[in-house]
């Protein structure tokens, strides 16, 4: 794992924003973040990644004590909910401008459609 402080990279921004940044204990290696980022770009990667990591680490011990630095698996799972939960969001925010705001879930109804029976929504049509 290669991860610059500097920030010069989506791949850096990323892992920084994951608390991603052990060198000598990465939670993903560097291809997974450059495939993710080039086959779905940022957000998608972020959301994503920070959903693996609390699917992943609340099955662990809650804390862990290496040579003297501690990690609590708990602040991070709140911080990646969050993260995921805010990322997730951009995608859907992306979707709807590039869509022009519409966005329709279901079958689309048309005036001359021959099953409109008029039911109420979510209601199946017979």
């Amino acid at each position: 794992m290669t991860f610059d402080p500097a920030l010069a990279t989506d791949r850096d921004k990323a892992r920084s924003l994951l608390w991603d940044v052990d060198d000598a204990a990465p939670l993903r290696e560097d291809i997974t973040y450059d495939a993710l980022l080039t086959s779905k770009g940022f957000a998608y990667c972020v959301a994503f990644l920070a959903q693996s990591f609390r699917s992943e680490y609340s099955r662990r011990v809650d804390s862990v004590s290496v040579a003297g630095v501690a990690v609590s698996w708990h602040a991070r799972d709140a911080a990646w909910k969050d993260l995921a939960a805010r990322y997730a969001f951009a995608l859907y925010d992306d979707v709807a401008s590039a869509t022009a705001g519409v966005i329709t879930i279901g079958r689309v109804k048309y005036a001359s459609d021959p099953y409109d029976t008029g039911n109420a929504v979510g209601v199946p049509y017979g």
